[in-house]
């Protein structure tokens, strides 16, 4: 019955790490290695091994997005639509609802995307057709 019981226990206490972990790395693209070792408490028989996973990649967005929502309440200077494309040596590029990584991430766009811009914040953060920003940084006007 304790034996039983400290079973359970090891195997939530693996269960929750692996989902930390993999909260941690989500969209990184990195593998999730929890530690196998059980806690001190545990005896040494109880297997906590748990299986390294690899994180799937962020979805890519294609086509358009519904028309983003977010009350505005940043300055955009806005100009005539021009297409810029993502660079990036790794990852994706977050699509956020507002200028700053403060506001909700909708969408990801991978190196080499073309977007189309029509105003800029005086942080960097360029707006979208659609009414959602990307960070400048990650944004070229060449191919």
């Amino acid at each position: 019955m304790i034996m039983t019981r400290l079973t359970q226990s090891v195997v939530i206490f693996a269960a929750m790490t692996v989902s930390i972990l993999s909260l941690t790395a989500c969209g990184s693209g990195t593998k999730v290695t929890p530690e196998t070792t059980p806690p001190s408490s545990a005896p040494s028989a109880v297997d906590t091994t748990v299986a390294t996973t690899t994180m799937p990649d962020m979805p890519i967005i294609s086509g358009t997005m519904a028309t983003n929502t977010q009350a505005v309440t940043w300055t955009v200077t806005t100009f005539d639509a021009k297409t810029m494309y993502v660079k990036l040596d790794k990852g994706f590029l977050k699509v956020r609802t507002g200028p700053g990584t403060e506001y909700s991430q909708i969408a990801a766009l991978s190196n080499g995307m073309a977007v189309t811009v029509i105003g800029k914040t005086d942080t960097n953060w360029y707006q979208m057709q659609d009414g959602y920003y990307v960070f400048g940084q990650y944004l070229s006007d060449t191919q």
